[in-house]
């Protein structure tokens, strides 16, 4: 499988979790944005980057944390290891607070849903 087909399929896992736990979700075109994924609940959305069996590099995560977004909007990055049912959580999946929140530094998801944490 190529890497564009494996990417493909992680996105697609990630959509059904989030339709799973309410959102409405859309995939970004082509994926060549900052995030993959765009979910939106009642409440409140989510932005995902959908990685395989890594934490995207530094210079995409400075992307990501320096992307400015409204209070109740969460930002994600989900790892897909090969053969794995959900993202990886802990350590490896980082909540990374809203460029507007300065007062709220990113830390790490110690939850055990992939979308558990609190709002800005």
């Amino acid at each position: 499988m190529n890497t564009k087909a494996k990417g493909s399929k992680r996105e697609l896992k990630s959509m059904r979790l989030l339709e799973a736990a309410g959102y409405s979700v859309t995939k970004s075109g082509a994926s060549l944005g900052v995030w993959d994924l765009v979910a939106v609940s009642p409440t409140d959305f989510v932005l995902v980057q959908v990685k395989s069996n890594r934490l995207p590099p530094p210079a995409e995560r400075v992307q990501i944390e320096d992307f400015r977004c409204p209070p109740n909007c969460r930002k994600l990055i989900h790892v897909w290891r090969d053969y794995a049912r959900q993202p990886l959580r802990g350590a490896a999946l980082t909540d990374l607070r809203c460029a507007a929140c300065p007062n709220i530094a990113p830390r790490i998801i110690q939850s055990r849903s992939p979308l558990d944490s609190a709002n800005c």
